[in-house]
């Protein structure tokens, strides 16, 4: 299990839900946190010294190389969030559908002009916000215009960044963010350019992270069931080394709600 667990509030609820399940089955959860370049001389000792059992995989690239390295090993692996590798498990958020919501919410509450700060476009949920945003657009005949798209990384500074960006290239009165961390940032560069939230701009991010209603305002997001999905996660590694069948890889994709706070809704 590798990830930006240091940086990012998800990754530590997803930790939570991935012990909870090993805890339930007297499995012991290490922390695998590496960077790239460090992570092939780490994985080969720890794969050929069989100190684990089996890998869950958070916040990898498409395509990442690792995953198959892990399957060529026979490597028992379960992947969070979706893979295109037919051989292994998943265990995803409904991203799509999420995104959908949020461009819902955004155009019922009276917004016109939808703009949106992206995940990381190498990642499968990257892609997947930024393809439901479009279609929650094309649901009510909207276009979502390049001039009102930036490419975000998930973290608050990357989202303060691109909102400055956003506000120096196009005029909007709604905004997705695809994850809460990323709304933080760009409400922050908002209130900078003298706009306020609500009012001028309404904000919804992605995540649920409990900071959310801590936040000023609070934040309307998106919930997926994180600390779940480390659970499932969890579950589906653990049913795979303990069944005694050929195990069939499993496709879990959990559903998302959204959640209205004060970042979008102009108190009357």
């Amino acid at each position: 299990f590798y990830s930006r667990l240091v940086t990012d509030p998800f990754f530590s609820i997803l930790a939570h839900g991935i012990s909870s399940a090993c805890n339930a089955k007297d499995y012991t959860l290490m922390l695998w946190l590496v960077d790239p370049d460090y992570e092939k001389r780490t994985r080969n000792n720890i794969l050929n010294n069989r100190l684990i059992d089996g890998i869950i995989v958070a916040s990898n690239v498409i395509d990442d190389p690792l995953i198959q390295s892990l399957v060529d090993q026979k490597t028992p692996i379960v992947q969070v969030g979706r893979n295109s590798n037919p051989n292994v498990s998943s265990v995803d958020a409904d991203n799509i559908t999420g995104a959908r919501l949020a461009a819902e919410h955004l155009l019922n509450n009276g917004r016109k002009q939808l703009a949106t700060i992206t995940g990381p476009i190498d990642r499968f949920s990257g892609q997947d916000r930024l393809a439901g945003f479009r279609q929650g657009l094309k649901d009510h005949d909207l276009d979502l215009p390049e001039e009102r798209i930036v490419y975000g990384d998930f973290t608050e500074d990357g989202g303060y960044l691109q909102a400055k960006m956003l506000l120096s290239q196009t005029q909007f009165d709604g905004l997705f963010a695809a994850s809460d961390v990323t709304a933080f940032g760009a409400i922050r560069a908002i209130r900078e350019a003298g706009l306020r939230v609500p009012e001028d701009v309404a904000v919804i991010g992605f995540d649920d992270l409990p900071s959310c209603l801590r936040h000023n305002p609070p934040l309307t997001t998106i919930h997926q069931p994180i600390h779940q999905m480390g659970f499932v996660a969890a579950q589906t590694l653990i049913d795979q080394l303990e069944s005694n069948a050929a195990f069939s890889p499993q496709r879990v994709i959990l559903p998302v709600e959204l959640i209205q706070r004060a970042s979008t809704i102009i108190p009357h």
